[in-house]
């Protein structure tokens, strides 16, 4: 089986998505489509790296204008960065990255299921999010791989991986599988925050609040989902609620299927 997984010092929770299949039996091809956690603290020879081995050139940022502002991506010369954020700000309470912990920590109720849904139907972030997907879909993979993260590497990065999986025509069940994996990464810090709560005094309940928003839970993604399986297929969801053609997506699947 083919390793999707990148180990770098200092890059988290990244991932090809090379390899997997397709329902009607193609494959991605490697080194074109690649996901992973924020990039500030990226070090130089990890992102030379990414461009040498994996030939990444274009990295597409979906954090909010203050979290890039806070810490923007590293980068080098041959790899562009574009900044399309899913979301303008936290005050639409998306993301569980700063805002929410925050609110986590104080004990307020977070539905996260409800925040992944929220994503797709909202009409303010379904214009971000068509911005987002031409941007992978028209992207020129002959100059290079493309790369998207949020901080995470979780929720905004999931749920357009999930869009461009859907996009290629692979299953849900495999998209949740991928999805699923940044619980390796995820896993030991959320444990590792909970007990330093309860440790501290914490209710357990509030710190397991906290403890599940670090986390990828398949109730997240199949809330984002359930709008889109609603449509006889992605290609009527992409055209009716991202204004995005067949002849984009099927241009798209020639270049990156196998």
């Amino acid at each position: 089986m083919t390793e999707r997984r990148i180990t770098l010092d200092t890059v988290k929770n990244i991932r090809d998505l090379g390899s997997l299949e397709t329902n009607d039996g193609h494959h991605i091809k490697m080194n074109h489509l690649l996901r992973s956690s924020q990039l500030g603290s990226a070090a130089l020879e990890d992102l030379f790296i990414l461009n040498r081995e994996h030939r990444l050139e274009q990295i597409i940022d979906l954090r909010t204008y203050s979290e890039v502002r806070e810490n923007p991506d590293n980068t080098i010369e041959s790899i562009s960065v574009s900044h399309l954020p899913v979301i303008k700000s936290f005050r639409e309470g998306i993301s569980h990255e700063k805002e929410t912990d925050k609110k986590a920590e104080s004990g307020s109720n977070i539905n996260m299921a409800e925040l992944y849904k929220r994503i797709i139907v909202e009409e303010d972030t379904r214009k971000n999010l068509r911005e987002v997907m031409m941007t992978i879909f028209t992207h020129d993979y002959d100059a290079g791989s493309v790369l998207w993260h949020c901080t995470e590497g979780k929720d905004r990065c999931g749920i357009v991986s999930m869009l461009t999986l859907l996009a290629l025509g692979v299953d849900y069940s495999t998209v949740l599988e991928d999805y699923l994996i940044t619980n390796e990464t995820n896993g030991p810090k959320s444990d590792a925050y909970y007990q330093y709560l309860v440790h501290r005094g914490e209710d357990p309940e509030k710190a397991k609040i906290v403890y599940d928003l670090f986390m990828a839970k398949d109730t997240y993604l199949n809330n984002a989902y359930e709008p889109i399986s609603e449509y006889d297929d992605i290609y009527e969801f992409f055209s009716q609620k991202l204004c995005i053609s067949r002849e984009t997506i099927d241009l798209f699947r020639s270049i990156i299927l196998e």
